[in-house]
């Protein structure tokens, strides 16, 4: 197994009486496989990918559970130093609004650079040729020119495909895809999924696909959790949840949306 989430739980802190935000998630994903983690705003799907890459916000706090990384390391036990070397080497995010989450006042390619030298000792001629390739990999035309582009000067696609540019970078085995693409169109939406698919083929990468659209899982994924209120309520291979969905909530999802 390449990740498994087991009894996670987290709370906010200070509020212990509380309901939990998340609680007793059990998640696993296999190498080379995409699996979805679905369910409406609220539903902890977000929380959970951010316990993974341990990035809560510090109002939060895990109050129970494990992320077990390749079977060996318990991600919630690591002193804060490993877990930095792991975050893009091993495991990266795609995070839901690129705009937001790429700093304005630097351009993307010293962005994406800042991975390379963090992680490796290569120079930075190397670096500069590395972070175009991948941005040329990603689909976009005119890498030297993204390079020197500052995220507000890119259209919605092109932020995001320089924010998958960014998380395959070290060639990780996981990438956890937050809603990544919601905010584009629809010819947009299929571009990007057609870009996850070959970097499954091509790069061995598996991805934890975070999304309330049931129609991405059902193009994208092999399996699916449904989370409800912070907890899954539902889990199994894609093609069989959408056949035969046991749980009420589930149902009214796809009832909701035309899959």
């Amino acid at each position: 197994m390449l990740l498994t989430i087991k009894n996670l739980s987290v709370r906010i802190k200070g509020q212990e009486k509380a309901g939990p935000i998340i609680a007793d998630v059990d998640v696993q994903i296999r190498p080379n496989e995409i699996v979805a983690v679905v369910g409406a705003s609220g539903s902890g799907k977000t929380t959970t990918g951010l316990a993974v890459m341990r990035l809560l916000d510090p109002a939060l706090g895990v109050t129970a559970g494990k992320i077990i990384l390749e079977d060996q390391q318990d991600l919630l036990a690591l002193p804060a130093s490993e877990m930095n070397r792991i975050r893009g080497s091993k495991i990266s995010m795609v995070f839901q609004d690129p705009l937001s989450a790429f700093n304005p006042v630097l351009t993307v390619g010293y962005q994406i650079d800042e991975v390379f030298k963090y992680h490796t000792s290569h120079p930075g001629k190397r670096i500069r040729s590395m972070t175009q390739e991948w941005l040329q990999r990603v689909g976009i035309p005119e890498p030297q020119r993204v390079y020197h582009s500052y995220p507000h000067q890119l259209s919605g696609g092109m932020r995001q495909r320089a924010m998958i540019a960014m998380a395959m970078a070290l060639q990780p085995r996981l990438i956890i895809a937050d809603e990544p693409t919601s905010n584009l169109d629809v010819t947009l939406q299929a571009r990007i999924l057609e870009l996850f698919q070959e970097l499954r083929e091509t790069q061995d990468v598996s991805i934890l696909f975070i999304t309330h659209d049931l129609g991405l899982v059902k193009r994208l994924c092999d399996r699916v959790y449904v989370m409800n209120k912070g907890r899954v309520i539902e889990s199994g291979k894609s093609t069989e949840v959408f056949a035969a969905p046991r749980e009420s909530y589930t149902q009214q999802l796809l009832k909701a949306v035309s899959v």
